[in-house]
C-alpha cells in the first residue's frame, strides 16, 4: 500500500486529489492519504442543499471556502483536523461490495491506532448506529450522524466516514477532530428551528475532539504514525510515496475547473 505523508492544501485542493486517487486511467495501487487544512474551510455533501442548510451570511466574504465534495453526507467544518483517504480496488479485503460493511475493517484500524494515543474507541456496531439518528438541524452536520463501525469514545464519535464508489474501485474518508468547537460548527450551519445554542449543545453530545478524550494535545503527525502502525500491524505492506505527475496534473485541473468553481458549489 503506497502512503502519501502528511500535507496540508486548500479546501478545494484536498478534494482535488481525492478525485485524482480515484481516475481510473490513473489508480495504481491501494493509497493511504493524509492532509490537514491550510484554511478554514466548510466542506458540504454532494447532495447538499447550499441555501437550505448553511448560513451564507456569516461564511460569504468571512475567509471560510467552501468547497462541494464528491462525497455523500453533511455539511463539516474543517478546523484542527486530519483527514484520512484510503483509495482501494473492487476484491480487495479493505472494500467490501457491501457499502456498510466497507467500513468496518477500516473503523477497526483506526480503533487500533486510537488505542496508540491513548484513547479507547470502539467501532459502533449496526445496532447501535441504528439506534442514533440525527434530528432536524442536526442532520445538516455530517459528523453528528452514525455510520456503522465508525469509532465512538465515552459516547461520543471521534471519526466519521463518507465514501465515493467507482465501477472498479472506492475512496473512503476519515474526519478526526483533534479539537471540535461546537459553538463555530453551529454558527455556520442553519439552526431553525432551534436556536444556535441548542443546535451547538446537541453537536457537543454528540460528537468530541480528541483532545476531550485524552485530556491532552495530540498532533496531526502522532496520529499518523499511529495509523500507519496500525495498518502494519494488520499485515499491510506500506510504502511511502508521493502524488504522480499524473496525479498532480489531474488534482491542478480539477481543483480549478470544478472544486473552484461557483457552478460545482452552488449548484443546488
Amino acid at each position: 500500500m503506497r502512503i502519501l505523508p502528511l500535507t496540508g492544501g486548500s479546501a478545494a485542493w484536498n478534494m482535488a486529489v481525492d478525485e485524482a486517487l480515484l481516475d481510473a486511467d490513473l489508480f495504481d495501487r491501494p493509497t493511504l492519504r493524509f492532509y490537514e487544512w491550510t484554511e478554514q474551510a466548510l466542506s458540504i455533501g454532494t447532495a447538499q442543499r447550499v441555501r437550505h442548510d448553511l448560513r451564507l451570511d456569516r461564511i460569504d466574504g468571512s475567509g471560510v471556502a467552501l468547497v462541494r465534495r464528491a462525497s455523500g453526507g453533511t455539511a463539516i467544518y474543517h478546523e484542527h483536523q486530519l483527514g484520512i483517504s484510503l483509495v482501494v480496488q473492487n476484491g480487495h479485503r479493505l472494500n467490501s461490495p457491501d457499502i456498510t460493511e466497507s467500513y468496518r475493517p477500516f473503523g477497526e484500524l483506526l480503533s487500533s491506532a486510537f488505542a496508540g494515543v491513548g484513547i479507547d474507541a470502539k467501532p459502533l456496531s449496526i445496532t447501535e448506529a441504528r439506534g442514533i439518528r440525527s434530528a432536524g438541524p442536526v442532520a445538516r452536520c455530517c459528523l453528528a450522524g452514525a455510520n456503522p463501525y465508525e469509532p465512538f469514545a465515552r459516547g461520543r464519535k471521534v471519526a466519521g466516514f463518507a465514501q465515493v464508489r467507482r465501477r472498479d474501485h472506492s475512496l473512503i474518508h476519515a474526519i478526526l477532530p483533534i479539537r471540535f468547537d461546537s459553538d463555530r460548527w453551529a454558527s455556520l450551519l442553519v439552526s431553525d428551528p432551534w436556536t444556535e445554542s441548542e443546535l451547538a449543545g446537541e453537536l457537543a453530545s454528540t460528537v468530541a475532539g480528541l483532545d476531550a478524550i485524552a485530556v491532552r494535545e495530540i498532533t496531526a503527525g502522532e496520529l499518523c504514525d499511529a495509523v500507519w502502525a496500525s495498518f502494519e500491524a494488520a499485515g499491510f505492506e506500506m510504502e511511502a510515496g508521493e502524488l504522480s505527475l499524473e496525479e498532480k496534473e489531474r488534482a491542478i485541473k480539477l481543483s480549478r475547473d470544478k472544486y473552484s468553481q461557483a457552478s460545482w458549489t452552488y449548484r443546488l
